[in-house]
């Protein structure tokens, strides 16, 4: 009796949690990576903020680049800087949530699944008056109710073409930066972040980062790559027409 019960959970489990995120990881069914691989278009994204430290930093030096990111906030943290919220949206960048509480799906119940995804999106909505459509999951994780809430929402699911990682124990600037730019390619798109989220970030990842980026972005423009917000790699299209993102406060 007692094995067939955890038979059944196993399958309750594998069904729930793991194979909507091998689906989503290996097949790609309805999440975006790359973008057009012809294209002279990349993607940095930027994962775990709003941080009044590192965001900053992170978003002085994309200025003086002339470079356009993608920032994933978490929704508590934008709750508590929202003038850094405003701030991405002001200088060209665009916003995807992260969740609200960057809480790990496979432990989440349906309706905790979509109230992560829903009250991230409402306390953007407040701050700048539009809820964004973009949405990463903590960790790249989904169950198969978060991945069914985005499907129907018709938000877009946005994974990766690799980690920069930059939260890796014994990262530094110039491990970063050989790793993205030995991998960056047209269309990629890069996950590096600009908070450190434990248990498993290290605490200084974000400021190897930031002394990262400057070469990066060098390297990368040298290249003729053009670092754009993922709407604008990837060209997601509504009644035919491109959306453009929320940078509008």
């Amino acid at each position: 009796m007692l094995n067939h019960t955890n038979e059944f959970f196993g399958i309750i489990f594998l069904s729930y949690a793991i194979l909507p995120t091998v689906a989503a990881h290996c097949l790609h069914i309805g999440v975006y990576w790359q973008g057009d691989r012809k294209s002279e278009k990349v993607a940095l994204t930027f994962d775990d903020g709003p941080d009044p430290v590192y965001t900053p930093q992170i978003l002085d030096i994309l200025n003086k680049y002339n470079a356009r990111a993608t920032f994933f906030v978490v929704g508590k943290h934008a709750e508590k800087y929202p003038d850094l919220v405003r701030r991405i949206i002001s200088e060209g960048h665009t916003l995807g949530i992260h969740g609200y509480r960057h809480r790990f799906a496979w432990l989440l119940d349906p309706v905790s699944s979509i109230q992560e995804i829903k009250k991230g999106n409402e306390v953007i909505r407040k701050i700048i008056g539009n809820g964004p459509f973009l949405f990463r999951p903590a960790w790249g994780v989904f169950n198969l109710c978060s991945l069914i809430y985005l499907w129907l929402s018709q938000e877009k699911a946005i994974l990766w073409s690799f980690f920069a990682r930059d939260w890796e124990t014994g990262a530094t600037s110039d491990s970063i930066f050989n790793h993205v730019i030995c991998r960056i390619k047209p269309g990629s798109v890069v996950v590096f972040h600009d908070r450190c989220t434990k248990p498993w970030a290290v605490e200084d990842g974000p400021a190897k980062t930031i002394q990262a980026l400057p070469e990066i972005l060098e390297s990368i423009q040298t290249r003729g790559l053009d670092p754009v917000p993922v709407e604008d790699l990837l060209e997601f299209k509504e009644n035919g027409e491109i959306l453009l993102g929320y940078r509008e406060i």
